[in-house]
């Protein structure tokens, strides 16, 4: 049994200053997409679970104390993760989700995949927010250049591909099959509005790799793209 994780009140300013609207949206943005949303009948009641990123999750916490009084909710550490339990939430966000059934089975019913509904995520307010989230978590800097990597994402990287055209911005959005899981990496070149706003976040950015070794991953991303562009 995983020990109970204590919600912190001194959170990032940006997470107090949203709306519920943005809160939602947000949380979507930050969950996880490796090989899209899984819906396991044995574990129906987890949001999702996160590998250590204590801050974003904490502030996740509060953002549903929040904006869904209601709605229960737990967070357990065990020895590799974070999870957080919320079978009515779960639900909820299930909602924004195309499912399909898989081969699998678990306890007698079919594990489902879910792919994101881009048609869901249809205004400015609403693809800022969700944008944030997936830079929360899954965002790094990169120069004067914005980096997101979402290993063997099913819908989600390539939705932020979308979202960033539609706000201005130029995406360069590349697969590389070679490893296991698959990258996926996302650089991009904001417009000033969306990197002002998405800049709110880096607090929340994992500070995994020196800037150095990001530009051994990133330089090659970037030389890929200007010859991209020169064969265009």
């Amino acid at each position: 049994m995983g020990s109970t994780f204590t919600i912190n009140s001194n959170l990032h300013a940006s997470s107090q200053a949203m709306n519920k609207l943005q809160a939602e949206f947000y949380i979507l943005g930050t969950l996880n997409d490796y090989s899209g949303r899984t819906y396991d009948p044995g574990y129906k009641n987890i949001l999702d679970q996160y590998y250590g990123q204590d801050l974003l999750i904490n502030t996740i916490a509060s953002i549903i104390k929040r904006n869904y009084p209601d709605y229960a909710f737990k967070i357990e550490h065990d020895a590799y993760n974070i999870k957080l339990y919320a079978d009515s939430l779960s639900k909820k966000f299930n909602s924004y989700y195309q499912f399909k059934p898989t081969s699998r089975i678990a306890y007698g019913e079919a594990v489902l995949i879910g792919k994101l509904n881009a048609d869901l995520i249809n205004t400015e307010e609403k693809k800022m927010a969700f944008l944030g989230g997936v830079y929360s978590r899954f965002g790094q800097n990169c120069d004067s250049d914005f980096y997101i990597s979402i290993p063997n994402s099913y819908s989600k990287i390539q939705l932020c591909v979308q979202l960033l055209t539609e706000l201005g911005c130029k995406p360069y959005y590349e697969v590389v099959s070679e490893a296991i899981p698959n990258g996926h990496h996302l650089i991009f070149h904001p417009t000033k509005k969306v990197k002002d706003y998405l800049s709110q976040y880096s607090i929340y950015l994992k500070q995994r790799l020196p800037a150095s070794t990001m530009r051994l991953i990133t330089d090659p991303i970037l030389e890929r793209r200007k010859m991209s562009k020169k064969v265009s």
